[in-house]
């Protein structure tokens, strides 16, 4: 589908997941981009989010399979490339959580831009029950338009059985997939941790930058607030202004708050639901502490 380069260029597709610290490491790109140009290293700055600092029209392209709109931008992040470079990094946790919402025909597009670039997918992971509680209060924050699990007035139990957000848990599945779109050996996990921002820059071969503050998932206090203004079907912009509020409350309560936890019920489902995928991440994972392998 796409013509060989000049260059072969390594193409890092840094997937989240979601709450491993990826806003942090995406901010430490973003604000570290002009360090990392100098060493080879690109973040593409066009078309980063304002806010966020992602590539997040990479989702987008991919749902709906526009292979026209993918090449061309691919052919523009290549030829915009600064000389020296010989690694692209693109971020966005979209990626992983709308892997299962991509057609065949989307994958088949990763599949093709390896005849171009040297494509690699890093992931980073918490054990099933950690991330299942953070996404779980993440998406509760999301507007309902935007996936089948997002801004619902849903306790963990009753979320677990929502296939959309069941399927998420499924880390063997997804990275057995993802290798198949770009080949064995091209999908690299890492176990989330304080330090995670400084390993992957150290795995890109970048001096690691100094400590970026992790966004807290909402404590059990702004779940039942969100859960409150769940019940209320909002337009997307009005669910966003009080998703800011219900966070900004959440911070304001502060450690007086209980974390949410899964219940022993709810534990049981997740682990019955993600059997063998952290098995699977450790073995990729083991050697380097938390750092990957490969």
């Amino acid at each position: 589908m796409v013509e060989a380069p000049l260059r072969r260029l390594r193409l890092v597709l840094h997937a989240g997941t979601p709450k491993t610290g990826t806003s942090a490491l995406q901010r430490a790109l973003y604000r570290h981009a002009d360090d990392l140009e100098r060493i080879g290293i690109w973040y593409p700055p066009a078309d980063v989010d304002p806010v966020k600092k992602k590539h997040q029209y990479l989702v987008g392209l991919l749902l709906d399979g526009d292979e026209a709109a993918l090449r061309g931008r691919f052919d523009d992040i290549a030829r915009a490339a600064p000389p020296q470079t010989h690694t692209i990094v693109l971020s966005t946790e979209g990626l992983f959580n709308h892997w299962w919402d991509y057609s065949a025909t989307s994958k088949a597009l990763l599949r093709d831009l390896t005849a171009r670039f040297d494509v690699r997918i890093w992931t980073c992971f918490r054990p099933p029950v950690e991330f299942a509680v953070s996404q779980y209060a993440q998406l509760l924050r999301n507007p309902k338009q935007d996936a089948p699990a997002y801004g619902l007035d849903a306790d963990l139990e009753t979320m677990l059985e929502n296939a959309w957000f069941a399927k998420r848990l499924d880390y063997a599945g997804y990275i057995r997939e993802a290798e198949a779109a770009i080949g064995a050996g091209n999908v690299r996990a890492f176990r989330y941790g304080p330090d995670i921002v400084q390993r992957i820059f150290h795995a890109l071969g970048a001096p690691e930058p100094e400590a970026e503050q992790v966004h807290p998932s909402l404590r059990a206090a702004g779940v039942a607030l969100m859960r409150t203004v769940n019940r209320y079907d909002l337009p997307p912009d009005e669910q966003h202004r009080a998703a800011r509020l219900v966070l900004e409350l959440d911070t304001l309560i502060g450690e007086r708050a209980e974390t949410v936890r899964a219940s022993p019920a709810a534990q049981r489902r997740i682990r019955e639901l993600s059997a063998g995928s952290w098995e699977l991440i450790e073995a990729m994972t083991t050697g380097e502490g938390c750092e990957a392998v490969r």
